[in-house]
């Protein structure tokens, strides 16, 4: 019994805010990446987002107000406003020294789908609150060890305090490479290769001393099948069946942990990938599945490169360091 109560817990939290948007304000208060933190808080072993549970609630709803507020008080393109909201949340989480990823996500997804209302922010506010609070219950009784997809494995200490292994030149490459799949993507008009659980996607895989970088096409597939079956369950459960949202929703998180059990593999993101099918226009469904794909590619390559490029600095400083210490000993 005590291996269902936190996946339980984590479905009913999704299943709550999609009821509540149907009850009153509507999409506005969706916030795909819930399920991220959900499952990252609740059910990972060794979280980093454990670590400080205040900034679990308090850095995504600083995003989610800062993308609200310059998606309403900037007029500019998307393209502008979103690079933008990465460098405002980007800076929040350095000064913060928060290990909340997802909170980029929140700030930039309502400049995504055009979210201005303070809705947004509050359901950011309150379901962050309620993240915060269930796992101060689950811990308190003894449930959240008990998850059935539970991560066996560790994380490093080094991949648990990005912002304290991670230099500013690291960040700075970070920054080019989402301004860079940010161009394609508008100018392509294939704007899901740059959706929100795509950036922090390409932010964890980029993390040289993560796991996610140690496993590329898993992590493809896992992306890939998730967004498959997101625009499925919404296609047949709510298009065809006439089914309420919430009941799509449900769907789709509990497919979404048969798949993390199926591949061995725990990657929250891939839980906003899924949900992320319910509140994008019909229309858009069908080549979403091909856009995250590509999105996914090009994040690995560009990753692969900052990889490769943080290696070789490491490397030369290494060697430089060294050379001095053989110097100094002479």
């Amino acid at each position: 019994m005590k291996r269902i109560i936190a996946p339980l817990a984590a479905v009913l939290l999704v299943v709550f805010m999609f009821f509540a948007a149907s009850a009153t304000f509507g999409e506005e208060i969706i916030f795909p990446e819930i399920a991220t933190l959900i499952i990252a808080a609740w059910l990972i072993e060794n979280s980093p987002l454990a670590d400080k549970p205040l900034y679990l609630w308090l850095s995504p709803t600083l995003a989610a107000i800062t993308g609200v507020g310059i998606l309403h008080f900037l007029p500019y393109n998307p393209e502008i406003l979103i690079t933008f909201t990465f460098i405002l949340v980007g800076l929040q989480l350095y000064l913060l020294r928060s290990n909340v990823l997802p909170s980029i996500s929140a700030g930039i997804l309502p400049i995504f789908l055009n979210f201005d209302s303070l809705y947004y922010p509050l359901s950011v506010f309150i379901f962050s609150g309620c993240i915060v609070a269930g796992r101060d219950l689950l811990t308190r009784f003894h449930f959240s060890g008990y998850s059935p997809i539970r991560l066996t494995s560790n994380l490093n200490i080094e991949e648990r305090k990005p912002w304290e292994t991670m230099k500013t030149s690291h960040w700075l490459m970070l920054f080019i490479g989402v301004i860079f799949v940010l161009i394609i993507a508008f100018k392509s008009k294939f704007i899901y290769i740059i959706s929100p659980p795509l950036i922090v996607t390409f932010i964890e895989f980029s993390n040289p001393c993560g796991q996610v970088c140690q496993k590329p096409l898993r992590l493809l597939l896992l992306l890939l099948l998730a967004s498959i079956s997101g625009i499925l369950w919404v296609e047949v459960t709510h298009f065809l069946l006439n089914w309420p949202l919430w009941v799509t929703a449900a769907c789709i998180v509990i497919w979404i942990f048969f798949l993390f059990r199926r591949m061995q593999f725990v990657f929250p993101p891939a839980a906003a990938i899924s949900l992320l099918p319910t509140i994008i226009p019909r229309e858009m469904l069908l080549l979403y599945p091909l856009q995250v794909a590509i999105g996914v590619v090009i994040f690995i390559v560009i990753g692969k490169i900052i990889i490769a490029i943080n290696l070789k600095s490491t490397d030369i400083g290494s060697g430089m360091t060294g050379g001095l210490n053989r110097r100094s000993m002479k």
